[in-house]
């Protein structure tokens, strides 16, 4: 069973329109299925792809989340996304990548509406105790290179899932933001404002000691309370 909102599919025309960033998304490759936009943006780095290149799809029949668990990415239920990052900072900073992009998703999320997810450590996105997105940043250093070229970083949010939309497995774990709010919430909207959110906090991460960074983690992470 689909959730898609034919108005709001993920395609290329729809994510740049209104889109307010000078990088992240300006390239954008749209699926309707694929394996794991992980696996297609990999693929697309080191064929030379730009620095923000997007990968997104409908559906994932292979995504993975943390320790190389299964994600389940139903079509046209949520964000299946994967950014290319070509990042000017040495590889053993690169979680700073994953941090920065965790509290951009959460920061747009409560722009958006009126929910306030949490996170919890490595890369869980929480509404109450329930999962409703993760991020899986994978890293791809050449040998003898001090700065990691290129780092993927795969992000899924559960936007408009019914309860029955997900397994039965899933259903006392997992959570979207319709079934929490109780409204539609637009996945093309919501992408723009995390890819412009990660925009701003990535701009920072080369000049910054990273404590305000670690901070802000911090205040959104179930975690670290």
């Amino acid at each position: 069973m689909s959730c898609l909102d034919i108005a709001g599919q993920m395609t290329e025309q729809n994510i740049l329109s209104d889109l307010k960033t000078r990088i992240l998304g300006r390239r954008v490759y749209c699926h309707a299925s694929v394996n794991s936009t992980n696996q297609i943006a990999k693929r697309l780095a080191f064929q030379g792809a730009e620095d923000g290149t997007l990968v997104v799809a409908e559906e994932q029949i292979a995504g993975k989340g943390k320790r190389g668990h299964g994600w389940e990415s139903v079509y046209g239920c949520g964000i299946w996304a994967s950014l290319i990052f070509r990042p000017e900072i040495p590889s053993f900073d690169t979680w700073k990548v994953t941090l920065g992009a965790a509290v951009s998703i959460i920061r747009a999320i409560r722009r958006l509406t009126e929910l306030e997810p949490t996170l919890k450590w490595p890369n869980d996105i929480l509404l109450g105790a329930r999962k409703v997105g993760g991020i899986l940043t994978e890293i791809n250093t050449q040998p003898n290179q001090e700065k990691t070229n290129p780092l993927i970083l795969g992000f899924g949010l559960n936007v408009t899932h019914r309860q029955e939309d997900f397994s039965e497995e899933l259903r006392q774990r997992a959570t979207s933001l319709y079934i929490e709010s109780g409204k539609q919430v637009s996945r093309i909207t919501l992408l723009q404002l995390i890819l412009e959110a990660m925009e701003e906090q990535f701009s920072q991460l080369e000049n910054s000691d990273h404590q305000e960074l670690l901070e802000q983690w911090r205040d959104l992470s179930v975690s670290a309370k």
